[in-house]
């Protein structure tokens, strides 16, 4: 894949199953690689995370989610020049009906 083109990195139900230092080298080496681009994930807040064991897909699954992002402006100290564009809550975003 050329370096010089804009990227789209989806990430979708994996950052919360690893620690912060799991996710930060795998985004440090696409913010090294690529001159621009997207990464796109979801994140529980650390509430959340509390949380897990009253879900009953996470309890059958016997998953264990590792870190809550409180701050989405965190990432942005991950890598130079990676900046939060976007960071809506789910208990913000309206449903279809």
């Amino acid at each position: 894949m050329p370096a010089d083109r804009p990227v789209v990195v989806v990430a979708e139900g994996l950052t919360v199953y690893l620690t912060e230092e799991d996710v930060r080298g795998p985004v440090r080496r696409v913010v090294d690689r690529f001159t621009g681009g997207e990464l796109l994930f979801d994140a529980y807040g650390s509430f959340g995370i509390r949380l897990q064991g009253f879900a009953p897909a996470v309890r059958r699954a016997g998953a264990v989610l590792r870190r809550g992002l409180d701050d989405p402006a965190v990432v942005e100290a991950w890598a130079p020049g990676l900046t939060c564009v976007d960071a809506p809550r789910s208990v913000e975003l309206r449903t279809s009906r």
